[in-house]
């Protein structure tokens, strides 16, 4: 287990013969769900001068050779926001934990909320609290685009990115937010990846703004599944959206107070699972 740290992240490797985990100790430690047995463990903070960074989130590469992760301050545990760690990409080897890459720090935000890998494994799409950032580290000069998005201290953007690559589902979990999930578009050009400059003629749902918790594209990217934890945590509810069109579903009774974290979509993109605390 992550030894005196919260664990913020778990992704299975794509051949689904092991377990990535990060925590907040700046630890990313790979294990053999079939007996439990710890496989390594990966400092992916190793050499930073920061303090308190924390991995954030984690994913893989398609292939499973190399694990990305953001490393950030989160505020999770508590930790204050006056702690020096600035947010970034960290790419490693998965199997001898060397780092491959690191992604520039963020210019506006100590956070690093959420990553996802392009289809193609060599892009990556990451988020802080201010708008969403591009890394392409084996593309030529300029291979990052940064968005800044919000001026605004009460946020805490997440996003998930289509199984296409070609869009990025974002929303707020901040508590006191107002603001609407919204689709924006990626944009590639032979000279540089970055988001393109109709990104934010974005899709506004309809209705009003709503505590969310985490978002998630169905396998097929027609749908979005939006958490909504709803006005100051009060009924739960699974939002669902094809479009401009939404499907609002409460939760059952017995989770009318839980708080819910995370959401996927099935394969056939109708069964929604949800982890709640």
């Amino acid at each position: 287990m992550h030894s005196q740290a919260y664990t913020y992240t778990g992704q299975w490797s794509p051949d689904a013969t092991s377990i990535a985990s990060g925590d907040g100790a700046g630890a990313i430690k790979i294990w053999n769900p079939a007996n439990s047995a710890l496989i390594s463990s990966i400092q992916a903070t190793a050499g930073m001068s920061d303090t308190n960074c924390q991995v954030t989130s984690l994913r893989w590469t398609p292939d499973g050779s190399q694990i990305v992760a953001a490393i950030g301050d989160s505020y999770l545990d508590g930790s204050s926001e006056s702690n020096t760690c600035q947010g970034r990409l960290v790419l490693l080897d998965a199997s001898t934990g060397a780092v491959v890459a690191t992604s520039q720090v963020s210019a506006f935000s100590k956070s690093a909320n959420a990553v996802r890998v392009h289809p193609d494994g060599d892009r990556f799409v990451w988020v802080t609290d201010r708008g969403p950032i591009l890394w392409c580290p084996s593309c030529d000069a300029p291979n990052y685009s940064e968005k800044y998005m919000f001026d605004y201290d009460k946020t805490r953007l997440m996003l998930d990115l289509s199984p296409d690559g070609t869009r990025v589902a974002m929303v707020d979990t901040h508590k006191d937010s107002s603001f609407k999930p919204k689709i924006l578009y990626l944009k590639s050009t032979p000279t540089s990846f970055e988001f393109g400059s109709d990104d934010y003629a974005s899709e506004d749902y309809a209705g009003a703004g709503f505590t969310s918790s985490g978002v998630a594209f169905s396998n097929d990217g027609t749908r979005v599944a939006v958490l909504d934890n709803g006005a100051n945590f009060g009924t739960r509810y699974l939002r669902l959206f094809s479009g401009h069109i939404g499907l609002k579903v409460p939760f059952s009774t017995d989770m009318a107070t839980c708080t819910i974290f995370s959401s996927t979509l099935s394969s056939n993109g109708n069964i929604h699972a949800h982890l709640k605390i």
